[in-house]
C-alpha cells in the first residue's frame, strides 16, 4: 500500500499490519503501566460503602454493560478505605484505560477521575502525555478480537496483565493521535446518532404487526371478501357448539368477556367463543431429567419455545428407544406449542409453529400444544395466539413472582372471535400476506443495524492503519517519542535502584519490590 510500511516496534519485532512511516508499533507495556484490580471480601460490609467523602469508587466489568460513554467515574458501588487496603486493588490516576480482561473481554473506557477495579481488569496507566488515552481507548475498542487471542482458560478466557502487557499498539505522532481521535469520536457519534434512530424502529414494526393481526381479528382484513360474500356461511351459531365434547364453559370464561368483544361490533356472520370451546391445550409430559441424553430425539422444553420460533440452542434428548415409547406427545409440523412457564419475555409471549427441522421431538410438561377443532383453523388460531389481546389476556392470570406460569384453564378461557371457516382462510392468506412483506422490512432493520456496525468497525480499521486522517510532514515522528520514553524509564529504572542501594536490608517497602513498583506505576501529569 502506497505511502505504508512495515515497521518495527521499540523491541524490533514486526507488528500487526503496516503503518505509515512516523508511526512505531510498541508493546503495550512498554507506554502504560498494566495494572490488575481486586476485591475485598463481600461478607464483609464494612469493605463497601455508599458514594461518599473518602470511599473510592470501584469497577466491575458489570459497571461497563451498555455504557457507551468514553469515560467512567463511578461503578455500582464502592470501597472503604478499608476495602481497599484489604483487597488487591490499587488505585488508578484519572485518565487511565480501564479494560475488562475477563467475562467478558474487551469492555473498555477511560477513568475521569481516581478509581480502582476488581479483578476482572487490566488497566493502562500510560507513562506520558504524549500518548493520549482517548486513543488508546479506541484502539482498544477495535482489538477485541486480538485481545481474545492472545487470552487463556479452560472455564472461560482470561487476559493475563503479562499478556496485556504484549498486545502490540500502533502508535502515531502526538498531533496525529489527537486528529484520529477527533475524527473517530465524529463519526461514533454520528453512528450513534443512526443508531438512535434505529432503535425506535422495532417497536414500530411491533405496532404494525399487531395492527395487522388486530385487523384479521376484528374483520377489517377480510371486509372486502365479506362485501363480495353475502351470503356466506356463518359460523356455526351459539358458542356452545364449539364444545368439542366438552361440558360448560372453560373456568375463567365468564359473560364479561363476551361482552367486551361484543361491543367491539363483530361481523354478524361471527360469533364469540372461548379458546377451549373450538380448541383445546394438551400439556406435555414429565419426563424425568435423569433421562436426558446427550443425542437423540429432542424435548421441547419450554426454553426451546420463543416468539415466533423454536430455539435449540440449549437443547436435550431422550434415546429413540424410550420416545417411542411416548408416541401421544410427539409434535408434527404445524403444530401451535406455548410455554406455560414464564410465557411473556421481553421479546414477547412464547408461542411459535413447529416446523419441519424441529422434528422429531417431544413435548415436554410445561409446555401445551394447542390442538384446534373443526370450527377454527389452525392457522387463524395463530393468528389469535400472537395478538395483544390474547398476551394482555394472560397477562392477568400469569400467576408467580419468580416464575410466572399459566395453566390450560387461563388459556382456554379466553375470548375468541371465531369467523366462518371460509373467512378465516381469507383471513389467514391476508394476514400471512402483509406479515411477509413486514417480514421484509425486518430483514431491510436487521441488514441496516448490521451496516452500522460495520461502518463504526471499518472507521476504527481504518483510523489505526493510518488511512482515516492526512499524515503531516511537520508532526515529530513517533520513533522520537517512544525513544524518550525509553530513556526516561531507563532514567527512573537506576534512581529507583540507587534508592535501594541506600535502604538497609529488610526493611518493609523497600529494596527490589519497592523498586519494582515504583516503575509500574509511574505518577501521571
Amino acid at each position: 500500500m502506497k505511502g505504508m510500511t512495515s515497521t518495527s516496534g521499540t523491541s524490533g519485532a514486526t507488528g500487526r499490519w503496516p503503518i505509515p512511516a512516523a508511526w512505531r508499533w510498541a508493546r503495550a507495556g512498554e507506554l502504560a503501566a498494566v495494572v490488575g484490580g481486586g476485591t475485598p471480601r463481600t461478607g464483609d460490609p464494612d469493605n463497601f460503602a455508599a458514594e461518599r467523602e473518602g470511599a473510592v469508587a470501584w469497577l466491575t466489568p458489570a459497571d461497563l454493560a451498555g455504557h457507551d460513554s468514553t469515560y467512567v467515574t463511578h461503578g455500582a458501588r464502592h470501597l472503604t478505605p478499608r476495602g481497599l487496603r484489604a483487597s488487591a486493588a490499587r488505585l488508578l490516576p484519572a485518565g487511565s484505560v480501564v479494560f475488562s480482561s475477563r467475562a467478558p473481554i474487551g469492555r473498555c473506557a477511560i477513568a475521569a477521575a481516581p478509581l480502582c477495579t476488581s479483578q476482572g481488569f487490566r488497566s493502562f496507566v500510560l507513562r506520558t502525555p504524549e500518548i493520549l488515552p482517548e486513543y488508546l481507548h479506541l484502539y482498544l475498542l477495535a482489538a477485541t478480537d486480538y485481545a481474545h487471542s492472545l487470552a487463556s482458560g479452560s472455564t472461560f478466557k482470561e487476559l493475563s496483565g503479562s499478556r496485556a502487557a504484549e498486545m502490540w499498539v500502533p502508535i502515531a505522532p502526538t498531533f496525529e493521535q489527537a486528529r484520529i481521535v477527533a475524527k473517530v469520536q465524529g463519526a461514533r457519534a454520528r453512528c450513534a446518532r443512526a443508531g438512535a434512530l434505529l432503535d425506535a424502529v422495532p417497536a414500530r414494526l411491533e405496532r404494525l404487526r399487531q395492527a395487522i393481526l388486530a385487523d384479521g381479528l376484528s374483520g377489517s382484513a377480510s371486509a372486502t371478501w365479506r362485501a363480495a360474500h353475502p351470503d356466506g356461511a356463518p359460523a356455526a351459531g351459539s358458542p356452545a357448539r364449539f364444545k368439542d365434547g366438552r361440558r360448560g364453559r372453560p373456568a375463567g370464561h365468564t359473560e364479561a368477556s363476551s361482552a367486551s368483544l361484543v361491543d367491539e361490533a363483530l361481523p354478524p356472520s361471527w360469533t364469540l367463543a372461548a379458546v377451549g370451546e373450538v380448541a383445546r391445550v394438551q400439556p406435555g409430559f414429565p419426563f424425568k431429567s435423569a433421562w436426558y441424553q446427550g443425542a437423540g430425539v429432542r424435548l421441547l422444553r419450554g426454553i426451546n419455545v420463543a416468539p415466533g420460533r423454536t430455539r435449540w440452542d440449549d437443547a436435550v434428548y431422550l434415546a429413540p428407544g424410550q420416545a417411542r415409547e411416548h408416541s401421544q406427545v410427539e409434535l408434527a409440523a404445524g403444530d401451535l406449542v406455548i410455554a406455560m412457564d414464564r410465557p411473556l419475555i421481553a421479546e414477547g409471549l412464547k408461542v411459535c409453529r413447529i416446523g419441519a427441522e424441529d422434528l422429531p421431538c417431544l413435548l415436554v410438561q410445561r409446555v401445551g400444544r394447542l390442538i384446534a377443532g373443526e370450527a377454527v383453523l389452525a392457522e387463524y388460531l395463530y393468528i389469535y395466539l400472537q395478538s395483544r389481546r390474547f398476551i394482555d389476556h394472560l397477562s392477568s392470570r400469569a400467576t408467580g413472582t419468580q416464575l410466572p406460569h399459566v395453566s390450560a384453564d387461563d388459556i382456554e378461557s379466553a375470548p375468541l372471535p371465531v369467523p366462518p371457516l371460509a373467512e378465516q382462510r381469507v383471513i389467514a392468506q391476508v394476514v400471512a400476506a402483509r406479515l411477509e412483506r413486514l417480514a421484509r422490512a425486518t430483514q431491510l432493520y436487521a441488514g441496516l443495524r448490521g451496516a452500522l456496525a460495520e461502518v463504526a468497525q471499518a472507521v476504527l480499521v481504518r483510523a489505526f492503519r493510518g488511512e482515516l486522517v492526512a499524515q503531516d510532514p511537520a508532526d515529530e515522528p513517533a520513533g522520537a517519542l517512544l525513544e524518550r520514553l525509553r530513556l526516561a524509564g531507563a532514567a527512573q529504572a537506576d534512581d529507583a535502584d540507587a534508592a535501594d542501594a541506600d535502604q538497609p536490608r529488610g526493611r518493609p517497602g523497600t529494596g527490589v519490590m519497592a523498586s519494582t513498583r515504583r516503575r509500574s506505576m509511574p505518577r501521571t501529569k
